[in-house]
């Protein structure tokens, strides 16, 4: 009896050691924390187009206007590369750009660039991506600050000049001569920069009055219509003493901007009267000139449409939209 009694308090001992080390167990595992990881650096890169901007300064800045990169600075070609943690690429961001040098494609002139930016969405970007700042861009960003929604102000930014400003195209210089050999997607990035450029030569602003000029069509624009007003009355542009451009005055602009020289050659677009294309229809005449010789132009021959020359149509409606 005695050892009876004896082996059933050593196993009920033995028992309690077990059900004790066991919720000693269980405490311990479901006490562990867990570390989140640690934010890491990012790289972006990117260009300040309007030609070229060398020496810009570029900063990354979230809505409220924090500064959380840069700045850093462009280089002669107008590229840039900064660094961001990861963990802010979730939030939108604006990238600004001030100052720096570039050649107006207008006029030729050297210039000082005034301030450009693009807004960037939160988680579209990722490690290597890139963002191109250029006049588009800027109007784009400039819509927003005046209210509008990211998808609202590109709504109302395609209404008048009809196309989406796109922050991942690299623009270059349709006035150098390497611009024959870039994708079309480049070119005309490119050559929509260049209008700006026209647009502001037309209207009597200096190459480094157009930067004023395209805050003056954001605010123009940001009652939806292109046409110099805001509810306000008559939107100036800057201090220049001029008006913000119409929608008309843009599109008479891009259709006289039909002369380009590049890689010593210069094609004229010349249209017909408009009573001869009663059915919609017309046929006009591209005409390229050879300047290489250095003395009088003489006319290129043997171009294969759609292989060595292209023309990619563009069309607004009656009422600007």
């Amino acid at each position: 009896m005695m050892e009876l009694t004896s082996l059933l308090r050593h196993t009920l001992l033995v028992s309690s050691i077990g059900v004790l080390a066991a919720c000693s167990s269980a405490d311990s595992t479901s006490t562990t924390p867990n570390t989140p990881a640690a934010p890491t650096a990012v790289t972006l890169s990117g260009s300040v187009f309007a030609s070229d901007v060398s020496g810009a300064t570029v900063t990354i800045k979230k809505n409220d206007g924090t500064s959380i990169a840069g700045p850093v600075t462009t280089n002669a070609d107008g590229t840039y590369s900064i660094d961001i943690l990861d963990t802010e690429l979730a939030s939108d961001l604006v990238f600004e750009s001030t100052g720096g040098g570039f050649v107006d494609e207008d006029t030729g002139l050297n210039a000082t660039a005034g301030s450009m930016a693009a807004y960037v969405e939160g988680g579209t970007l990722a490690d290597g991506d890139s963002v191109h700042v250029t006049p588009g861009t800027t109007i784009h960003a400039a819509l927003i600050d005046h209210g509008k929604s990211p998808a609202e102000a590109q709504t109302t930014f395609f209404s008048a000049f009809a196309y989406d400003p796109d922050f991942t195209v690299d623009p270059i210089d349709i006035t150098d001569p390497t611009s024959l050999t870039a994708d079309d997607a480049a070119r005309l990035a490119g050559w929509r920069a260049a209008v700006m450029s026209r647009l502001a030569n037309d209207i009597g602003l200096t190459p480094e009055q157009q930067f004023d000029m395209f805050a003056a069509i954001a605010q123009d624009l940001s009652d939806g219509d292109m046409d110099g007003s805001d509810p306000s009355g008559t939107v100036e542009i800057g201090s220049t003493g001029f008006t913000s451009p119409s929608l008309a005055t843009y599109i008479e602009t891009t259709a006289t901007y039909n002369t380009v020289d590049a890689a010593n050659l210069t094609i004229t677009y010349d249209p017909p009267p408009t009573t001869d294309n009663p059915q919609g229809k017309n046929v006009f005449t591209l005409t390229v000139m050879d300047t290489s010789g250095g003395g009088a132009a003489t006319p290129v021959t043997g171009l294969v449409p759609g292989t060595d020359i292209k023309v990619m149509p563009m069309m607004y409606m009656a009422n600007g939209r």
